[in-house]
């Protein structure tokens, strides 16, 4: 995978990688409220400044997000993803239902908006759609 690695926290990275033309955004551990936030507005930056139309996140080392998180993402950041170039998506998630029921009602958000996006547990295929895109 040929990748620059952008931003490297404890919690999350963020790389461009080539092979697939995207943002890739990896949560390394779980977040909530300040610090979620702060990796979701590193992620929104990094899309703004490489003005990428593809974004691959691999949340699966997430868990549930609380009701305020889940609401900040919906109303305020996913907004700003969209105006800011994002064209296709892709989620990885932790294969149990509960996190693949709250990926299906954050990705809703996007029901009427101009972003293909999927969601899945398996990274091959995620890597493989957004190539694709």
């Amino acid at each position: 995978m040929a990748s620059r690695v952008r931003t490297d926290a404890h919690t999350y990275s963020i790389e461009w990688d080539e092979d697939i033309d995207a943002v890739v955004f990896r949560w390394h551990d779980f977040a909530s409220g300040d610090r979620f936030r702060e990796g979701a507005r590193a992620l929104l930056e990094a899309v703004r400044s490489t003005e990428a139309s593809k974004l691959l996140v691999d949340a699966q080392n997430m868990t549930a997000h609380d009701k305020a998180d889940q609401r900040w993402l919906g109303n305020e950041w996913m907004p700003k993803v969209i105006e800011a170039g994002i064209e296709h998506s892709v989620t990885v998630h932790e294969a149990n239902p509960f996190a693949e029921a709250e990926m299906k009602a954050l990705l809703s958000r996007l029901d009427g908006h101009d972003v293909s996006s999927i969601m899945t547990s398996d990274m091959e295929k995620a890597r493989a759609w957004i190539a694709d895109k």
